[in-house]
């Protein structure tokens, strides 16, 4: 690749290294000091891509010594290893499905059989655990009391996922990272030679899969909306959390065709607005993860086209520092997150 990504990848990486706490990985040094397995976890497979082994399996190691005896895998930890409880405690279940996929990226980026050993208990439980949220919201009468009740049937129950959304709300963000969670399931349980777990796992897998694309089929109705809805209650529009269910997750095929298409041309069109003269703009570089979904929709010259723009988008260029949030004006005092932020940089590093 040309010389901007191949440095801006290794600075990342650098930068990854710097932020860590001890074992903890975390997104950044100065508002932080707490890990996501959620952050983590995708960091980890960055660093893994590029080689780096030891830390990941060091912190994979600590996170999985937390997963509860429910098979919770708590979202967010200290530094010091206690379970975080603050906004979000054990409330995000994205965790659930992340957990799993980290942990069987690890195997098949190193081959290393021990470490899914040593881990299949957990991830067994953590798959359990995704039955027993699921169970949540198929009990009858669930939102019975709500407009188009059957939106929010047979989905992950609501959570703080997705920063955004205060209330909890029923994001599709979870489902997605829930059905990769079978997925990588399925692939963990037929390695260690337990094939009636891994039948297990495809049937949890298409089981969850049919109610997510009804609940978003549901949904578009519902809310007369002609692209991907974010979550369940708003109907809203977020193609970069949409974007994952592309890749990493690999739900292509789940999703309404014409509805994701139209997403991304929605999102690729904002982002064309921003390179107009004198455009004012805020927005958060995590739409890294929307190069990997134009790959995926065989748009390899917009994928492009985004990474050269995240690219002018470094503070300061030659650091190659990715913000948390960039602003169009360079000067202007608003808030930035920490910078570098390093889930950010790891999402570009994975791209």
């Amino acid at each position: 690749p040309d010389a901007a990504v191949q440095h801006t990848v290794q600075s990342q990486l650098a930068y990854i290294l710097a932020n860590m706490d001890g074992l903890a990985i975390q997104p950044g040094s100065r508002n932080y000091k707490r890990t996501w397995i959620r952050d983590g976890g995708v960091t980890s497979i960055a660093l893994l891509r590029m080689g780096i082994t030891e830390p990941v399996r060091r912190y994979l190691d600590w996170y999985a010594e937390r997963v509860q005896p429910d098979g919770l895998v708590p979202p967010i930890l200290n530094n010091d290893g206690t379970v975080n409880e603050g906004f979000g405690s054990n409330l995000e279940y994205d965790s659930q499905g992340q957990f799993v996929h980290v942990i069987l990226e690890y195997y098949r980026l190193t081959g290393d059989r021990d470490f899914l050993a040593g881990h299949f208990r957990k991830v067994e439980l953590a798959l359990r655990h995704l039955v027993q949220l699921r169970e949540r919201t198929l009990v009858p009468g669930y939102r019975s009391d709500t407009p188009a009740p059957e939106r929010f049937a047979g989905i992950l129950p609501p959570s703080y996922s997705h920063e955004g959304y205060s209330p909890p709300m029923h994001s599709y963000w979870d489902d997605f990272w829930a059905l990769k969670g079978w997925k990588d399931g399925e692939i963990a349980c037929t390695v260690m030679g337990r094939p009636d777990l891994a039948r297990w796992c495809r049937e949890q897998y298409g089981l969850l899969r049919d109610a997510t694309r009804a609940s978003i089929d549901a949904t578009m109705a519902h809310r007369g909306i002609d692209f991907i809805p974010g979550c369940a209650e708003k109907g809203d529009f977020d193609a970069t959390s949409t974007a994952i269910a592309l890749s990493p997750c690999g739900e292509l095929e789940t999703l309404p065709a014409d509805a994701l298409r139209r997403t991304f041309a929605r999102y690729f069109a904002d982002v064309q607005k921003r390179k107009e003269p004198g455009a004012d703009w805020v927005y958060t570089p995590y739409e890294a993860r929307n190069i990997s979904a134009l790959v995926e929709l065989g748009q390899r010259d917009q994928a492009v086209e985004l990474l050269d723009f995240l690219l002018s988008c470094r503070r300061p260029v030659a650091w190659n520092h990715l913000a948390e949030v960039v602003v169009s004006d360079v000067r202007k005092g608003v808030y930035i997150g920490d910078m570098p932020h390093t889930w950010v940089g790891s999402d570009l590093v994975n791209a």
